[in-house]
């Protein structure tokens, strides 16, 4: 079970900022793409500024290179071409273009975080499945603070109107919500007073319920 949940401070909070967290579960799928062995790993990168937590990458874990190459290349790791630079000019690169798109009339017509179309596209090529294309949340502190949602198109979407910013997506994204929901109901969660140690136990409860 994928589960990634990521949530924005609220208005007046200080320090601001944004926590991201991640289920460690990864699913392997044999040549049927039936699911063979279930094994742990981390899905989340991060560099300068910035945080990238993925889900639905094991799309066959015998052809997943890309995928591997991807996170390196985020790792900036110089066997793949990458350098320390590098990850942090892909994500400044990535924001330019969705605000060229948000700011500028929507009349932006090119990829927004260019890296994760390529990659789904090749996915594709391979026989990946919907639920088998990965997706990510990204956080960043700089230009300002921000978090989205990006699709396997690589475009990127903010949260929609809620009480307070968060994103959430995977197979325990209804766990997740629920249990946000129901905390906000009881007044467990003030969504006017969402401060770092307040995100980091929503974020540890709500994965704890999508087990």
């Amino acid at each position: 079970m994928t589960s990634i949940l990521g949530i924005k401070t609220s208005p007046g909070n200080y320090p601001a900022g944004i926590v991201i967290g991640a289920d460690r579960q990864e699913t392997y799928f044999d040549i049927d793409k039936k699911p063979s062995f279930k094994g742990d790993v981390n899905k989340v990168v991060s560099g300068l500024g910035w945080v990238l937590a993925c889900g639905g990458s094991s799309w066959n874990s015998t052809e997943d290179h890309y995928y591997n190459r991807f996170i390196r290349v985020l790792s900036g790791d110089k066997r793949v071409g990458s350098n320390p630079n590098k990850p942090n000019e892909i994500i400044k690169k990535t924001i330019e273009n969705y605000k060229s798109w948000a700011e500028g009339g929507k009349k932006y017509k090119g990829l927004q975080f260019e890296e994760v179309a390529l990659l789904n596209a090749y996915a594709r090529r391979l026989g990946a499945s919907s639920d088998e294309i990965s997706q990510f949340i990204l956080a960043v502190n700089t230009p300002e603070m921000g978090i989205w949602e990006v699709d396997e198109f690589g475009n990127l979407s903010p949260p929609k109107e809620k009480d307070f910013e968060w994103l959430c997506f995977g197979s325990g994204s209804e766990d997740i919500q629920a249990y946000i929901q129901n905390s906000t109901l009881e007044e467990k969660i003030n969504p006017d007073d969402i401060s770092i140690r307040k995100a980091i136990k929503i974020v540890k409860g709500a994965l704890e319920k999508a087990k």
